[in-house]
């Protein structure tokens, strides 16, 4: 989330309009936060938990 919030932007001044600005980075976090929990749940509890267990599912099944 570090690198990602570099690249966050507003055309909102922190001057005169921080409503708006405090808004378009939480709208920003919330985005990215949400691809980083998408990406993670499809890659590791995927590929690693649900992989592993239909594993030793399959080789259950297969000895009887």
């Amino acid at each position: 989330m570090g690198s990602k919030s570099k690249l966050w932007s507003s055309e909102h001044s922190h001057l005169f309009s921080q409503k708006q600005l405090i808004q378009d980075y939480t709208n920003q976090f919330i985005r990215d936060l949400s691809v980083e929990v998408d990406e993670w749940g499809n890659k590791k509890l995927k590929d690693l938990i649900l992989k592993e267990s239909l594993k030793i599912l399959d080789k259950r099944l297969n000895i009887n």
